[in-house]
């Protein structure tokens, strides 16, 4: 049993350092570029959108999701990540109305097959949270490449991540194959 329980440990290691990989990718593309001068426009990053927020007029973010496959032992393992950076010269405060602030969301020809939230509770409570310019917030999850009843998903998925905020801001997908 401690074999098992071992390689399980190192399965998860092995995942959680390609989510740190992932993360660096994501911090080097989104803040590789020089600041903006005052009254530009902000940068373009790849697989970055800016979004805005009615309930702070001025707040504007980009979003980016990047998603990889992990395979280890042969079990396979996806990372996801959502990267979140303000544009422009101002921070951008964002309104969640819970304690969720993210999410990823795996759909295969239009059906949900996967959403991280599934299953999870979250507090009740109204939070704002600031994103700076030039800094970027990371949020991660992986995916065993199953769905809720358990059975494996096979073949091309979109990965999309949500800012839960009020409104909530969406990215757009990236595509996975899963064997």
């Amino acid at each position: 049993m401690k074999g098992v329980n071992r390689m399980r440990d190192q399965w998860w290691l092995a995942l959680l350092l390609v989510a740190g990989a992932v993360m660096v990718v994501a911090g080097l593309g989104a803040t590789g570029g020089a600041p903006n001068a005052p009254g530009s426009e902000p940068p373009d990053y790849p697989g970055m959108e800016p979004s805005g927020s009615p309930a702070h007029s001025q707040a504007r973010v980009h979003l980016g999701v990047a998603a990889q496959e992990l395979e280890l032992d042969g079990r396979s393992g996806y990372v996801m990540s959502l990267g979140v950076m303000a544009s422009g010269d101002d921070d951008a405060v964002l309104t969640f109305r819970s304690g969720q602030m993210w999410d990823f969301v795996v759909t295969q020809a239009g059906r949900e097959v996967w959403r991280w939230s599934w299953g999870r509770v979250f507090p009740a409570t109204v939070t704002e949270h600031v994103f700076r310019p030039g800094k970027l917030a990371v949020f991660t999850a992986t995916w065993d490449g199953r769905d809720p009843t358990g059975a494996p998903v096979s073949g091309a998925v979109e990965v999309r991540a949500v800012l839960t905020a009020d409104p909530p801001l969406e990215t757009d997908p990236v595509v996975l194959h899963l064997p």
